[in-house]
């Protein structure tokens, strides 16, 4: 009886609340009824209802239960012996019965009230067929903003993880987190659930998959993490760690946490931080956090505690104590500190700290060489030592976000605990040919550690090479290129781009520590490769029977020769995948270094694609298409061999001539990808298509292809955007209408846009921007990133030098290559939308030019967001008035 009470509990208290989210749970089956159903009656008493016991070979124990919180998120039910299968209730009319993992049970139809009809697609996903209902009633779904909450509110798989259960060896169990943005809350809210499966089940050949034999996957209903700043699960799936903030309102240090690790049983420990260290840091360059193989300590990234600052007046209060006033120093209240720049104004050097689980304390690691912040901590296979990421921070900290070739070392630390700053000194194990090594992993067998780096360039992102190196080393930096930059592809290895990613998965490692698992951008697709680090061979991890050709695919998490990843495409949301690789096929002869194939792998579909709880915009997306698309560069770039280059076409149903939006992307060195973007389905909802254009000097096609841009941009950029839009409206004919072309970027994406209307005034209907960059002159002395002003100016390719001070010359080049040198030709109306706390791309950018464009006669409006950044994504309602705002310009 418990078990139903639990359940229950669970329901009303973790995820009511969030009726919203989940599609699955957002047409009103948490309490509300939909619009073909009828209010219930108040439930009845739990006691009327009865489960099946645990049959007698259940290896599980079923302590009682007290409270939802006692269960570890982790592993929702599992520690109890129930796996609860997805839409099943203990209310429910309907029976339990056993499920087909061993020692387990599941009950159908779980928080569901009203039919449910399920199908599944040609690969054997379960898929709902029926639509939920909107939040605002059977009519709501037609507004611009309940289309944002479908589209932005989509459950998009953020983590997944596979989760060994030591107590039932022949069972898989998959955790995942979903996070969905909530509109009306303003808040993203994060779910975890698990889903499980027998191992005979999960490795089933997709080939042979069918609605009769497709593994079976069981999951627990999802809970809400709540404000959680992090979890993390041990090694063994024995532990998880989570991480609170304990700061109260009105306390001075903000940066106050509860570290709460607990067991499969439920009990749990919590160790406290305050006084010890700040912010704790656990994504982005500078974050990480690492499990010791023997699961005693986890080192993680936190912000030292800075010294005392006190101005003349009140560096003797009597509210300080004696040590206060020792430490302090008079007159350094208002002293400058650097940080690392956009969105990290509060990141200024963060160094390790180990949380030591027998003695239940946290401390800070000494050592650390003076100049650098760390980040990416990993343990060493001997438990003793963690090898780190230090990026240099003299002469002075440039922008870091969005950047992979900021210049660091790896270091060796001792994760020991010493009072003694210099007595555990650390050891710098990569040499200065490796420009940025990032990423560092060690192998399952603890011989082989590997990482990524670029060249020596200033780009904010390149392609990168992997590296490795025997362990344990001796510091003599003595590492090996597994696999080399990439200049311009060629007919080898089917036109093989490179790597490019900024980060690899935590754990990327098959079990025979030969194999490294991990995604990279190739051309427009997000693919899974699979390398062998001995040999150097590349292939491909791809199941064509339940992936779709053009889907990008993300890999979430390797472990023994299980791969789970999810796949997208631009109008389906992401599918759960899990693949089981077959080693001994890999050992084919026939893979060498000059090939690359499809690796072998069976696969199971864990979670098919979730439709969008909303029908008009649900339909819009079953009725539209998209198109991968070739472009031949029209100028000739006699410095690069590059001839032509992608775009992404997403077009509606419609039978009349449909108005088209072309969207830039933003960097330059970045690239828009064939997974599901949410503006892009809004618009699609809305009868717009879209022109994804993947300019020359975007990422994923060989290093020649991004350097053809800096030092041409504002011409090959603007070229190549206006040359996609003529390809695609004269391919299109009379399905695209030439007179309602949209222009919609951000930062250089809106850079691009502005240069669009300025050079080609009657191409453009309306024009929309976020933050764009208008006048490099100005904007060299005011960003976190000036070095981004002389690369893509063409001016320094090689070092870039903090101590330069801008010339004549280089405002001249500057303001020559902007978009304000056109903005007197300017006719388009321009939406210009702008975070007055983007310290990227200066608000000033955007209101200068917002003030010409206005004096000259020309229709334009400013919107601008006090508390945003470059992204304006900082919040949830942000993003939904921007969104919104730029379609009502487009269609109003």
């Amino acid at each position: 009886m418990w078990i139903a009470e639990m359940l229950w509990e669970l329901k009303t208290a973790n995820i009511a609340e969030n009726a919203l989210l989940e599609p699955e749970l957002r047409a009103g089956h948490l309490g509300r009824p939909t619009a073909t159903q009828t209010p219930s009656p108040p439930r009845p008493n739990h006691s009327g209802h009865k489960l099946p016991p645990p049959p007698p070979s259940s290896s599980f124990s079923s302590p009682p239960f007290s409270s939802p919180s006692s269960l570890l998120p982790s592993v929702p039910f599992i520690s109890f012996g129930i796996v609860v299968a997805e839409h099943s209730s203990p209310l429910s009319t309907r029976r339990g019965r056993p499920s087909p993992i061993p020692g387990l049970w599941w009950c159908s139809d779980v928080f569901r009230r009203g039919p449910r009809r399920r199908r599944r697609d040609a690969g054997g996903c379960v898929m709902s067929s029926a639509a939920p209902t909107p939040h605002g009633g059977a009519d709501a779904d037609g507004t611009l903003e309940e289309a944002f909450v479908a589209t932005g509110g989509h459950a998009n798989i953020t983590e997944a993880s596979i989760q060994p259960l030591p107590s039932t060896p022949g069972m898989i169990v998959i955790n995942v987190v979903t996070s969905q943005k909530d509109a009306r809350a303003n808040k993203t809210r994060k779910f975890q659930r698990s889903f499980a499966s027998p191992l005979s089940k999960a490795s089933a050949s997709a080939s042979a998959a069918s609605a009769a034999t497709a593994p079976v996957w069981t999951s627990t209903p999802p809970v809400a993490l709540g404000e959680a700043i992090g979890t993390s699960t041990s090694p063994s799936g024995t532990l998880t760690l989570t991480i609170h903030s304990a700061a109260k309102e009105g306390d001075k240090d903000k940066h106050q946490y509860h570290f709460v690790v607990s067991d499969a049983m439920g009990s749990c420990a919590t160790v406290g931080t305050k006084g010890v260290h700040g912010k704790v840091i656990l994504s982005g360059n500078l974050g990480g956090l690492s499990w010791s193989r023997d699961e005693s300590r986890v080192a993680y990234i936190a912000e030292p505690n800075a010294p005392k600052c006190t101005n003349f007046f009140d560096a003797a209060s009597p509210e300080d104590g004696a040590d206060d006033a020792k430490k302090s120093t008079p007159g350094n209240a208002f002293e400058y500190k650097e940080h690392w720049g956009e969105t990290m104004t509060d990141v200024l050097s963060p160094k390790p700290f180990v949380l030591d689980l027998k003695s239940q304390r946290v401390y800070a690691v000494k050592g650390a060489p003076k100049g650098i912040s760390v980040g990416q901590v990993e343990w060493s296979p001997d438990n003793a030592r963690f090898v780190c990421v230090g990026f240099c921070e003299e002469p002075r900290r440039l922008g870091l976000l969005y950047y992979n070739t900021r210049r660091s070392s790896l270091y060796l630390a001792s994760g020991e605990e010493s009072k003694d700053e210099d007595a555990v000194p650390w050891t710098r194990i990569t040499g200065d040919g490796d420009h940025s090594p990032v990423n560092p992993r060690f192998s399952p067998d603890g011989k082989t550690l590997i990482y990524t780096t670029t060249e020596k360039v200033w780009y904010h992102m390149s392609g990168v090479s992997l590296r490795k190196m025997a362990w344990p080393t001796g510091g003599d930096s003595k590492a090996e290129t597994v696999v080399p930059f990439v200049r311009t592809p060629g007919k080898e290895r089917g036109g093989f781009p490179g790597l490019w990613l900024f980060h690899l998965p935590k754990r990327v490692w098959l079990e025979d520590s030969k194999h490294v698992v991990f995604t990279s951008a190739w051309r427009l697709r997000a693919t899974p490769l699979v390398v062998n680090v001995d040999t150097g061979a590349i292939s491909i991890l791809r199941n064509a029977a339940t992936i779709h050709a053009d889907a990008s695919v993300h890999v979430l998490d390797v472990v023994g020769r299980f791969v789970v990843s999810k796949d997208t495409t631009p109008l389906t949301t992401p599918k759960l995948h899990l693949a089981t690789v077959d080693l001994e096929g890999a050992k084919d002869e026939k893979r060498n270094k000059e090939e690359i194939d499809v690796f072998p792998a069976e696969w199971s579909c864990i979670r098919g694609s979730r439709p969008i709880a909303n029908p008009k915009v649900a339909k819009a997306l079953r009725e539209a298409s998209f198109e991968v698309i070739k472009v031949a560069a029209k100028d000739d770039n006699k410095d690069f061999n590059v001839a032509e280059f992608e775009v992404l076409f997403l077009k509606p149903k419609s039978d009349q001539p449909t108005p088209v939006v072309l969207r830039p992307h933003g960097g330059p060195h970045a690239g828009f990808q064939t997974g599901f973007d949410w503006g892009n389905a809004l618009m699609l909802s809305q009868g717009l298509a879209v022109i994804c254009v993947n300019y020359r000097g975007s990422t994923g096609y060989g290093m020649d292809f991004l350097r053809s841009l800096p030092g041409r941009c504002g011409r090959q950029d603007v070229d190549d955007c206006i040359s996609a839009l003529d390809h695609v409206v004269k391919m299109s004919g009379s399905n695209v209408d030439p007179d309602r072309v949209m222009a919609w970027g951000g930062s250089h994406g809106g850079f691009l846009t502005t240069h669009l209307i300025g050079q080609f005034p009657d191409r453009f209907h309306r024009a929309a921007t976020r933050n764009p960059v208008t006048n490099i002159a100005f904007m060299v002395t005011e960003t976190d990133i000036p070095d981004w002003c002389y690369v893509e100016g063409g001016e320094s390719l090689g070092e870039y030098s903090s101590a330069h001070v801008v010339s004549n010359e280089d405002i001249a080049k500057f303001y020559k290559m902007s978009p304000v040198a056109h903005a007197h030709k300017i006719k388009t109306p321009l939406l210009m939308l702008l975070g007055l706390k983007d310290l990227r791309v200066p608000p000033s950018q955007g209101l200068n030019f917002y003030r010409t464009l206005k004096a000259r006669g020309v229709t334009t409006k400013c919107l601008t967001y006090p508390e945003s950044t470059h992204s304006l994504s900082d919040s949830v309602r942000t993003e939904a008035d921007v969104w919104i705002n730029v379609i009502q310009w487009f269609i109003g």
